[in-house]
């Protein structure tokens, strides 16, 4: 598409609106949500935990991505609730990783020591435990007075009228008072603002890969959250976009997630063990085998090449197509 054709389509149903994205992202974000709620309040699933997270840091992300260039306070007044449900889902989450990841990895390294299998069988069933009780948390905080007026405020901001409708009347009138005008944010073009911030972070996640071997670990932590949040960013604006070549890119950014997580969740099964020691009754009962995991956990850290993952897969990034850039610039490369 040529991008003088691809801007004046801006606001039209092929190219919405600022405003239009950001309540369909939202909208989006929302349906998952309750989605995923519904099966935290009814079963004890791990899906329903790892998508109520997902959905809210998406909204999160959606609220701040497009609240912020639009200037609306109701947009960005979700953030701060967004947040402290999804860290409520967290602890729940790592438990969940850790049972179906690390927990049975070393379950089936271990199968044919009977003592040790035994142990992680009373490591297990304490997990399980642990798990129920931050289970039925999440449950509370789900049904709680914070989610209520959370989903209350996004319920109102989704059925309110699109903002923004009465500038083009108030513009169009001859006879307009501009006073009126005062205080009405002037909405960025769609197209130009998405260029923008999807090429800015882009830029800044290309210089941060090139020193990633001299980054530490909170260092490579921050990287990964830029890496989601770029990923979170190209989905929600792909729309304006050939969305084969987004795909591309958002398929690149998830396995470079992927592979950065994996070391993380390394990370926090260490003090997901530690929680489990400390839960288990009497005092002292699962200190033998907490330490043979967290052992474990080291050697394993030192065996496997998380780099050359971690390289790969930040190769394939590089590699797939910026698609904000349009036609005319496919002739550059990816670089």
């Amino acid at each position: 598409m040529d991008l003088s054709t691809h801007r004046t389509a801006v606001g039209t149903p092929a190219i919405p609106a600022l405003e239009r994205m950001a309540r369909d992202a939202l909208g989006a974000c929302h349906a998952d949500l309750e989605a995923a709620r519904r099966i935290v309040l009814s079963s004890r699933a791990p899906t329903g935990i790892h998508g109520t997270r997902v959905a809210l840091r998406r909204l999160r992300a959606a609220a701040t991505l497009l609240g912020r260039p639009l200037a609306n306070e109701p947009i960005l007044d979700l953030r701060a609730d967004a947040k402290r449900l999804a860290d409520a889902c967290g602890p729940t989450r790592d438990l969940d990783v850790f049972l179906a990841g690390v927990l049975t990895e070393i379950e089936k390294a271990f199968a044919e020591h009977a003592d040790l299998a035994a142990e992680l069988r009373n490591l297990r069933a304490v997990a399980l435990r642990l798990r129920r009780t931050r289970h039925d948390a999440v449950r509370t905080t789900l049904s709680g007075d914070t989610f209520a007026a959370f989903e209350a405020r996004l319920a109102a901001l989704l059925a309110s009228p699109e903002p923004g409708t009465a500038l083009p009347q108030l513009l169009a009138s001859p006879a307009a008072d501009r006073s009126e005008l005062a205080g009405i944010a002037v909405v960025p073009d769609a197209l130009e603002f998405a260029r923008d911030v999807l090429r800015r972070r882009d830029r800044k996640l290309r210089k941060l890969l090139k020193k990633f071997d001299e980054l530490d670990g909170a260092a490579r932590h921050q990287v990964r959250l830029r890496v989601k949040k770029q990923r979170y960013a190209a989905s929600f604006l792909a729309g304006l976009f050939d969305r084969k070549r987004a795909a591309a890119y958002i398929h690149a950014a998830a396995g470079l997630q992927d592979a950065l997580g994996f070391a993380n969740d390394r990370a926090v099964a260490a003090h997901v063990v530690s929680d489990i020691r400390a839960a288990a009754r009497p005092k002292g009962r699962l200190d033998w085998v907490a330490g043979a995991v967290t052992g474990w956990l080291e050697m394993q850290a030192r065996a496997v090449d998380e780099d050359r993952a971690i390289a790969a897969a930040a190769k394939r990034f590089r590699q797939a197509p910026r698609f904000w850039r349009g036609a005319v610039q496919e002739d550059e490369g990816t670089g």
